[in-house]
């Protein structure tokens, strides 16, 4: 599992590095319905008592004009323990004033856990969330999140889990 943490953190970070690059190229309608990245740390097992420590990241596509400012998303989640999740999705946020956005989304996704007793029932997991972000600059977002993971009683069990996390958000 080491031979492919290693790569996926160093592509991240080659990704980090990248986009910040580019960030300067955006302009201030962008940091709104831009493309743009998150980078995030946190938990999920959250009310399980198994915690779980996850690094994500997402790639959030632009604002769709027409399908009411609904925003395209793959993510990605590294767990402590070698866990990790894939997923695609969508995300819509409502600005609240000039610095507030409030955002709901879901998603599908494969979910590989390394650790039996954090066993989620099935493989295909959905993942939906609530958002909370501030923004610092134009390009650049704090946001919180919570959501949970659930494999809508696809499998025998359906445990479900809870994540919670906070990042940031940049456009590219």
């Amino acid at each position: 599992m080491q031979a492919v943490i290693r790569p996926v953190l160093y592509l991240l970070f080659k990704l980090l590095l990248f986009s910040i690059s580019q960030a300067a190229a955006a302009d201030a309608e962008n940091s709104w319905s831009g493309r743009r990245y998150s980078l995030s740390v946190g938990t999920y097992g959250l009310l399980d008592n198994n915690d779980v420590i996850i690094g994500s990241i997402s790639l959030e596509g632009r604002r769709a004009q027409r399908l009411w400012q609904i925003r395209p998303v793959m993510l990605a989640f590294i767990g402590d323990q070698g866990d990790y999740y894939l997923g695609v999705g969508v995300l819509r946020e409502w600005s609240m004033g000039e610095r507030w956005a409030l955002g709901i989304g879901t998603g599908v996704g494969y979910i590989n856990i390394e650790n039996d007793s954090e066993d989620l029932g099935y493989d295909l997991q959905f993942y939906s969330r609530l958002t909370l972000a501030y923004r610092l600059a134009n390009r650049h977002w704090i946001r919180t999140e919570v959501g949970h993971v659930s494999n809508a009683s696809l499998g025998e069990s359906n445990p479900g889990s809870e994540i919670f996390q906070i990042g940031a958000v940049i456009n590219f």
